[in-house]
């Protein structure tokens, strides 16, 4: 008995759940969504040709030796320079941009925007997953602009960011999806938000 509890819990939450109908923003209308990945190798962004910690140490340290020489009080305490080169360098990522074009079809200008993109199974399915971001835009009335929301995922190598990359790609066109906006902020400082009443 406990057994089969603990299997329909489980089942029931692993499956994807209704998405709740919330309704449309007033006066936004959302023209076109996309996403996409890109894998990006941190340490590639490092001038090869700029000095390298085993330079730096060494600098540091022939500026105070002249410091002591003249009788001067050296800046810092360095160690002698160590002759490897150990230099610890941050892991590649895996960047997810998510983008929307909204276009401001209301008559008050919006500053802000709280908005969702939405995983859903086909057919009107149960909500798969979603992510939520917040814009700073400069929307007049008849206006568009592009948001742009970006999530980023530290990974251990570039292999694995490639790996990552590939599954998003296989995963394209499985799911529908939307754009929803949660909360309009306008430029007098009232606030529309889909949760009040």
């Amino acid at each position: 008995m406990i057994l089969s509890l603990l299997l329909l819990a489980s089942l029931s939450a692993g499956a994807p759940q209704a998405r709740p109908r919330y309704p449309a923003a007033p006066g936004v209308e959302v023209i076109k969504h996309s996403w996409h990945t890109k894998v990006r190798d941190r340490r590639l962004d490092e001038d090869p040709l700029g000095p390298t910690n085993e330079t730096l140490e060494r600098e540091r340290y022939r500026r105070n030796e002249e410091l002591r020489k003249a009788g001067q009080t050296p800046l810092e305490d360095v160690p002698k320079p160590k002759i490897w080169r150990n230099i610890t360098r941050p892991e590649p990522a895996v960047g997810y941009f998510f983008e929307a074009t909204v276009r401001n079809s209301g008559v008050k200008k919006i500053r802000r925007l709280v908005w969702e993109y939405v995983f859903t199974e086909p057919g009107g399915g149960g909500e798969v997953g979603y992510r939520v971001f917040e814009s700073a835009v400069k929307l007049g009335p008849g206006k568009s602009a592009k948001v742009v929301g970006i999530v980023v995922r530290d990974v251990l190598t570039v292999a694995e960011g490639k790996a990552a990359e590939e599954a998003a790609r296989r995963s394209r066109g499985k799911y529908t999806e939307t754009v929803s906006v949660r909360r309009i902020v306008y430029e007098d400082g009232t606030i529309w938000d889909r949760h009040s009443k």
